[in-house]
């Protein structure tokens, strides 16, 4: 067996491989005969059949299968158990040659980890973006926090909707050319507050002053093609459940 080992990259090798063919004779025949023993053919004994015809039948196969060991073996000699190359992933075959009675070559390439020397970080300045924070910051913060942790308190029912109130709506898509309700597109039980960036103007418009119970009609467009779901979504009809603030 021979082998010969080229740097593609420094992170790549190839590994070639030449085994002649009276090297190989004898395992092949090793395994032509334990094949032989196995199998029956028609008007022969088990393993009576002449090792020609065997060979005619099973050559192919049992060429690829000693030349994948042969394959192991080389990458094991000559890459694996010598240490020199620290082989990361499984190594890819790029090309094989064998048939019975033929010199085997193949070439397999492989990857190897990475070599790199970290220089001193000693004397290294790295920048640090420093934010200062200004008043309206610290007041804006407050202010979410307050709303965030907020206790909700039911209002009258007669009470419109302002625009700091929290919602509690069920929505349901509408069909557009005939108006009426879509089955399975409706969602209940949906709050959200009515200064809240992320809501549709639309609805938020449709909502300001309706009081609880009341049903109320928004056209929302989009450009998308499937409707989502969601306050923030396009909506054709909402009605106004309970409401807090």
């Amino acid at each position: 067996m021979q082998t010969e080992i080229k740097e593609i990259s420094s992170v790549e090798y190839e590994l070639t491989l030449h085994v002649p063919a009276e090297e190989l004779q004898p395992e092949l025949d090793r395994l032509l005969r334990q094949i032989r023993a196995r199998v029956q053919l028609k008007g022969f004994r088990p393993g009576k059949a002449p090792l020609s015809l065997v060979k005619k039948l099973y050559g192919d196969e049992v060429a690829l299968e000693l030349a994948e060991r042969k394959i192991r073996e080389a990458l094991e000699q000559a890459v694996l158990e010598p240490g020199t190359y620290k082989v990361i992933g499984r190594p890819r075959v790029l090309r094989l040659d064998y048939k019975p009675d033929a010199d085997l070559h193949a070439v397999l390439r492989f990857g190897v980890r990475p070599e790199f020397e970290l220089k001193p970080l000693d004397q290294e300045t790295i920048p640090r973006l420093v934010h200062q924070v200004t008043d309206e910051e610290v007041e804006e913060a407050i202010k979410r926090l307050q709303k965030e942790e907020a206790e909700l308190v039911d209002l009258p029912a007669d009470t419109p909707l302002g625009a700091e109130d929290y919602a509690v709506v069920d929505l349901q898509r509408l069909d557009e050319a005939t108006g009426t309700p879509i089955i399975g597109e409706k969602e209940e039980g949906v709050s959200f507050f009515l200064d809240d960036p992320r809501l549709r103007e639309e609805l938020r418009q449709a909502l300001l002053g309706k009081k609880a119970g009341e049903t109320v009609r928004s056209i929302c467009h989009t450009a998308t093609k499937k409707p989502a779901s969601g306050p923030h979504a396009p909506l054709r009809g909402a009605r106004a459940g309970d409401q807090a603030a």
